[in-house]
């Protein structure tokens, strides 16, 4: 049961490459994007599924070299813009530990 909940739950895993590619996004958010794509899981197991990071904003912080407060920004941003799919939302705060994953939005295709 346990199983088919983390497949249910499974995203898909950009490559750094292709995010850098993306439009629409500042290079800040794109740092932080690469930052938490650097420490996603690749593939689905018993601790998380596949496409899906668990870490706190000062963690993604030190990933990406921002200020926590800064990263609290660009999270937000990101969240707005629906690039950046969050779970766990009750715990609020930089030391709060929530789910990321990342999604590929329009606003993210190139223009070709």
């Amino acid at each position: 049961m346990a199983a088919e909940m983390l497949a249910k739950n499974e995203k898909e895993v950009y490559s750094e490459k292709e995010i850098n590619d993306w439009m629409g996004l500042s290079n800040s958010e794109r740092a932080l994007l690469i930052g938490i794509r650097k420490h996603m899981r690749e593939r689905t197991s018993l601790k998380g599924s596949k496409g899906w990071t668990s870490a706190r904003v000062v963690d993604i912080a030190k990933y990406s070299g921002f200020e926590k407060r800064q990263a609290g920004r660009l999270i937000k941003s990101l969240e707005d813009k629906k690039v950046l799919t969050i779970i766990g939302k009750d715990k609020r705060g930089p030391l709060s530990r929530r789910g990321y994953a990342i999604q590929k939005q329009a606003c993210c295709f190139s223009a070709t």
